[in-house]
């Protein structure tokens, strides 16, 4: 029994590098692989991207820039049910997963589509966990597009263009990783 274990363990960790190779492939290298956020710094980006949201009377529109299976967009959307909550994914695999998991959540709209080529204007709320290679791309577009009052919260890589409010220091496998809080001005 358990050398059927260790078989399917080995087999499943062989599909899911190809699934990283092909994916890393088909995007020309340039934006990440489906990785969820997790552990601590995943618990203290919901702390922090809550902080914000508590702050808001009215309703506002939040988004998640590669929101892979709903790590992030799910317990927010749960625990804010007046606030939207707008997804957008690139890759197959993430958004079928996504779309299954918000399916009885009316607060949530989820898109495959390329968030690069979206208006993000409308948002109050944004999370990015982008990766290298758009980080100065993404940085220029936010400038552009976001309003004044609009907060960027990125997780580990620094984007460009934007002003740094604050970085916040969480752990990874107990690697020191930074999550970063961006205004426009």
């Amino acid at each position: 029994m358990f050398l059927y274990f260790v078989l399917g363990f080995a087999v499943l960790a062989c599909l899911g590098e190809v699934y990283l190779l092909v994916s890393y492939v088909r995007c020309q290298g340039k934006y990440p692989p489906f990785i969820n956020s997790f552990g601590k710094v995943r618990e203290d980006i919901l702390q922090k991207a809550e902080e914000i949201l508590q702050r808001e009377k009215e309703a506002v529109k939040v988004v998640d820039l590669g929101c892979g299976s709903g790590s992030l967009l799910i317990p927010l959307a749960k625990k804010f049910p007046h606030h939207q909550f707008y997804g957008y994914e690139w890759d197959w695999l993430p958004f079928f997963l996504i779309s299954r998991r918000v399916k009885n959540l009316p607060n949530v709209f989820v898109y495959r589509k390329n968030f690069m080529k979206e208006d993000l204007r409308d948002y109050k709320l944004l999370l990015c966990n982008v990766g290298n290679g758009i980080e100065q791309e993404l940085g220029q577009k936010l400038k552009q597009e976001i309003s004044a009052e609009a907060v960027v919260l990125s997780e580990f890589f620094p984007l460009s263009f934007l002003r740094e409010k604050k970085v916040y220091l969480s752990k990874l496998y107990g690697l020191n990783v930074k999550i970063f809080l961006y205004m426009k001005n």
